[in-house]
């Protein structure tokens, strides 16, 4: 584990762009990065039995909310997102005539922001707004903190042509009136059917002025072929899920993963190959991870072995060793005692 330039100790990093652009967010609030990641583990390690990977994004606004003093997580966090600059999304914002043309344009390549997003348009004789059709489990701090970032986004990139109108949420507790006003700049509505951002139809239609539509052909070459990586990457998260939901059973061999996976264990290798790591890699630092959050926490190492699946102590503790080049005990004590963890 080490702390980034902004002196935030943080876990291992997700791979979207929107998990990377929530982390800068919480290092502009200026919290306690060392409180927040030793409330993540604690909570983290209440989740037996269940699909870590999974419950690490509930454990974040949990942990965010207690940490911050803020029953509004995600709302508040909004505020701090980063501008979001240089991304080949953006770009289709300089190479389309239009707002609604490159709105369109980007919608298709969603997934290169997050795999889970599935945003469409919808516009009829009387309303123009974007809906969130993804069938993910919902979360009230995510969906707010998301929404934040998307009206600041789709304001930038039309020069403030685009102002949000409504927002309905799926959820039906929330903040005040006055506060979602305040930030979003608009009326919300709670314990909607679906989730929703009404604009003006009249935004679409807003032409970039410095448009270079001979750019549009590359723009789209770039990605398509970022799609391509994505994909292949996708396979990684999808073994670290698995190896999560078997970590604590004791069946995690990589035949045992393979078989959850639907494939052969030449198939699953050949794979990850393709993407230049392997199963043991992936075992391994996850578990390292893993074994990191909770040493952070008040877990007894006991405990902890049969969280990360180690037959016993002795085993974990040369593992860990190995790893980092320090002891469990020793990587704990660092870390209460507020030094640097740095792991060659």
């Amino acid at each position: 584990m080490q702390k980034d330039d902004a002196g935030l100790l943080m876990p291992r990093p997700e791979n979207s762009i929107l998990a990377r652009a929530r982390l800068r967010a919480v290092e502009a609030t200026g919290l306690d990065g060392t409180a927040l990641l030793a409330a993540q583990a604690r909570l983290l390690a209440q989740a037996l039995g269940e699909d870590r990977v999974a419950a690490s994004q509930d454990v974040f606004w949990q942990a965010l909310a207690a940490t911050a003093s803020e029953a509004d997580a995600g709302l508040w966090l909004s505020q701090f997102l980063p501008a979001f600059r240089g991304h080949i999304i953006e770009y289709f914002f300089t190479s389309s005539r239009t707002f609604g043309g490159a709105l369109i344009r980007t919608l298709a390549y969603q997934k290169l922001l997050h795999e889970t997003l599935s945003l469409r348009l919808v516009m009829t004789a009387h309303e123009c707004y974007l809906v969130d059709e993804s069938r993910q489990p919902h979360s009230r701090h995510l969906a707010e903190c998301f929404m934040g970032g998307v009206i600041r986004f789709l304001s930038d990139v039309s020069e403030g042509a685009f102002a949000p109108l409504e927002i309905h949420f799926r959820h039906e507790q929330g903040a005040e009136a006055e506060r979602y006003a305040g930030i979003y700049g608009c009326p919300v509505r709670l314990g909607q059917a679906e989730t929703r951002l009404y604009f003006n139809p009249a935004s679409l239609a807003h032409e970039t002025w410095h448009a270079d539509l001979s750019l549009q052909r590359l723009h789209e070459q770039i990605a398509e072929d970022k799609l391509e990586e994505i994909s292949r990457l996708e396979l990684v998260d999808r073994v670290r899920r698995a190896i999560s939901q078997s970590l604590e059973g004791g069946n995690f061999g990589i035949d045992a993963i393979a078989a959850r996976l639907g494939m052969t264990r030449r198939r699953l290798q050949m794979e990850l190959a393709s993407v230049e790591t392997s199963y043991n890699s992936i075992l391994n630092d996850y578990r390292l991870g893993l074994a990191e959050q909770l040493l952070c926490s008040t877990q007894s190492i006991e405990n902890i072995v049969y969280l990360t699946g180690f037959s016993d102590p002795s085993a974990f503790y040369r593992a860990f060793r190995r790893w980092t080049g320090m002891t469990p005990t020793e990587f704990r004590e660092r870390h209460q005692a507020g030094r640097d963890i740095s792991i060659p």
